[in-house]
């Protein structure tokens, strides 16, 4: 835990020290900012801490010995693994130039760190809030066990990103390539397809009123999904007493709801039209529903973080949004971000570490009795 702890100190002291160095360029409801030399450096500083903790672990993770250390195996002696086709390239890419897992694992951690700054980079905001709840959101943490989904869900967070700079085209090109890594990303298509109608409402409120009445579609989204969710690998699942149990995650419903609650009211009080808010809010929206309906298909609620990933960048959006950034509102909002990301933090590491689902405490390293922390 300590190991954790010292990371998100260290990752966040640096991406507070890149947004001191910013040159404001233009001020806007996602303030742009144009970055330094400096900046960049420090900016790249607070991916380190994140890449040696997550390249150095060992065993950590609930899919580490059961599903990629074998998988990556079966490639190293010319097989292939059960994941998807470019995921599969991917370790064969790898495989030529290390046949030892460990260095596997740093090697991807160091894939998936790097894309997740794109994302943060390519929206120009200030980088400390993003960073924080990255690391202290437990979406960091619980990335050491899902290797191939995250991988795929950092390529979603930079379609995300694109979408939020009406960079549609690139946004669909990978989706599709996230798909090709782990299938369940060809979920995040539900985000530009539902854009494409939600933008020509050009009432915020409006938006937000049609949003809450579509609510209805989470019962025969759920008939439709379990159709094609039985005829993919993962239909393996649905035969199992193991994990067909129709267990609801709460900690996500609580979480999901609760943010969902902060975007409508705030839309419904500035009624403020804004691509990127529009955005953030429909992904927020898909990650509450999938909440909803999460019983009903096993393994429903790792869809979930696909779209709840995107909170990284939407509570710092939402915040820009509801509070102007001049005179005495400038203070309240830094009081209301950092009232919002203690809570953040303590709710997602309280619900998560409480039951440590993936395996993730303690950490242990690959040096073991040198680096190991109990």
């Amino acid at each position: 835990m300590l190991v954790y702890i010292i990371t998100l100190i260290v990752s966040s002291f640096f991406a507070f020290c890149s947004d001191l160095t910013d040159c404001v360029k233009s001020r806007t409801i996602c303030t742009k900012y144009h970055k330094t030399d400096l900046s960049l450096l420090l900016f790249v500083f607070s991916a380190i801490p994140l890449i040696l903790v997550r390249g150095f672990r060992y065993g950590i993770g609930f899919d580490y010995f059961y599903n990629y250390v074998p998988s990556f195996q079966n490639v190293v002696n010319g097989g292939k693994s059960h994941y998807e086709f470019l995921f599969n390239v991917y370790l064969k890419v790898i495989s030529i130039f290390t046949s030892d897992y460990k260095v596997f694992f740093f090697i991807d951690s160091i894939f998936f760190i790097c894309l997740v700054w794109v994302a943060i980079y390519l929206l120009n905001c200030k980088v400390f809030i993003p960073i924080t709840l990255f690391v202290g959101g437990y979406d960091f943490i619980r990335s050491f066990g899902y290797v191939a989904q995250y991988l795929a869900m950092s390529i979603c967070l930079i379609s995300f990103a694109c979408m939020i700079r009406r960079e549609f085209k690139k946004s669909i090109v990978l989706i599709v390539l996230a798909g090709f890594i782990h299938i369940s990303a060809l979920v995040y298509f539900a985000l530009p397809f539902s854009y494409y109608f939600i933008v020509k409402i050009k009432n915020m409120r409006k938006i937000a009123v049609l949003l809450l009445f579509c609510l209805v579609i989470a019962f025969p989204l759920n008939s439709f999904l379990n159709y094609f969710y039985v005829n993919t690998r993962f239909g393996i699942y649905s035969a199992s007493n193991y994990y067909n149990n129709g267990a609801t995650v709460t900690s996500l419903i609580f979480i999901n709801t609760a943010v969902l609650l902060f975007m409508f009211v705030s839309v419904l009080y500035k009624n403020r039209e804004d691509n990127a808010v529009v955005v953030a809010l429909l992904a927020q929206y898909f990650a509450f529903i999938f909440c909803v309906i999460q019983g009903g298909i096993p393994l429903l609620y790792r869809i979930v973080w696909y779209f709840s990933f995107a909170q990284i960048f939407s509570i710092q959006l939402f915040a820009d949004y509801l509070f102007d950034s001049k005179g005495r509102y400038i203070y309240i909002k830094k009081i209301f971000l950092a009232v919002i990301v203690l809570l953040y933090i303590a709710v997602t590491f309280g619900f998560y570490l409480q039951a440590d689902n993936e395996e993730v405490v303690p950490y242990v390293s690959i040096f073991n009795t040198m680096l190991s922390t109990y």
